[in-house]
């Protein structure tokens, strides 16, 4: 079973600037505050919105000899 979120983020006008509206049930879901950042990372199919930044790929700490 699918337990995540699937619904719409609607875009408003905020001076010259663009924001996301969030429901209320998404916020709970991903216990975000404000002046949290949220994170996009590109798919094959569109974007992933995260609340943890995307690691980058290469060699980690337990790599070295």
């Amino acid at each position: 079973m699918n337990s995540g979120y699937t619904g719409k983020l609607d875009v408003v006008a905020v001076g010259d600037e663009l924001a996301l509206i969030f429901p209320q049930e998404l916020i709970d879901r991903l216990q975000v505050r404000v002046g949290d950042t949220l994170y996009l990372q590109p798919t094959d199919t569109g974007y992933l919105l995260r609340t943890t930044p995307v690691q980058p790929e290469g060699p980690s700490s337990s790599d070295h000899a």
